[in-house]
């Protein structure tokens, strides 16, 4: 028993090495300054976890974050983008066993619009999106050019632009405004997917762009509840430092059937 515990100890102390080898950043940068760095967490946070970007150059620094929940934060700016309103943040957690796990977000200030409420839309996608696994390896690709790895690994089922679909545009801005709060892990409500034939889980999602900003996207997971479809558009307050909040959009009666005939596998 003892040489079990040993080993394991081994094992997590290799891993944490190997973790932070790889990950050796600098605490500042030329773009990310000492002064910025001290005030990072109160001048930005995480207000809509769906933000996403076209492309951002690699992470620069790595800012330690709670030590209690053993949280990091890569940081690189995102291109053609304001830092004064939105930065890339890669947020790494550790865990006691395993590997650590790693989510990327847009953080933005105050200053910054909200961009489903007050830009408006270009063109939106509907993908079949294959599951992601939140590696270090995935999100760094992710990380540097979000855009084009989503569609590489993706099928885009529909896409409705400026052409065909100002009724659909007007749609999902007027769900986002209506958005529902619901819990998050509620029996009736389900990710909208399918297992394909490798045995893979696929899900659906919209990509949305905007006339406003060539640089600045939003991606939303659709989800499923009796006989409606929603799209997921969480949105978090200064105060809800936990993120237990989860908000989702109704798609209109009069797309539904149109999604349903994209998306096939939902009965």
């Amino acid at each position: 028993m003892k040489n079990i515990v040993v080993l394991l100890l081994i094992i997590v102390l290799c891993t944490q090495l190997f973790s932070c080898q790889k990950n050796s950043l600098p605490s500042t940068s030329d773009n990310f300054s000492k002064d910025f760095v001290n005030s990072f967490l109160d001048n930005y946070r995480l207000v809509d976890p769906q933000l996403a970007y076209v492309t951002a150059s690699p992470w620069e620094i790595e800012i330690k974050g709670n030590n209690h929940e053993k949280l990091y934060y890569y940081l690189a700016l995102i291109d053609n983008v304001d830092r004064e309103q939105f930065i890339s943040v890669t947020e790494r957690k550790d865990y006691y066993m395993g590997a650590p796990s790693y989510r990327l977000f847009v953080y933005q200030t105050s200053a910054a619009p909200t961009p489903m409420k007050d830009w408006t839309i270009k063109s939106i996608r509907v993908l079949e999106v294959p599951s992601f696994i939140d590696s270090e390896d995935n999100v760094l690709l992710h990380s540097k050019n979000y855009r084009e790895n989503i569609l590489a690994s993706s099928t885009v089922l529909h896409t409705y632009d400026n052409n065909n679909a100002s009724d659909f545009f007007d749609m999902i801005k007027n769900a986002y405004s209506m958005a529902e709060t619901a819990e998050r892990l509620s029996s009736s409500i389900t990710y909208a997917d399918k297992t394909t034939e490798d045995h893979m889980l696929h899900f659906y999602s919209l990509l949305i762009e905007f006339n406003e900003s060539d640089s600045i996207i939003w991606h939303s997971k659709l989800l499923k509840a009796s006989d409606n479809i929603y799209f997921e558009c969480t949105t978090y307050d200064a105060n809800d430092i936990d993120r237990k909040s989860f908000s989702m959009a109704k798609i209109g009666e009069e797309y539904v059937e149109e999604i349903r005939g994209l998306i096939k596998t939902i009965s």
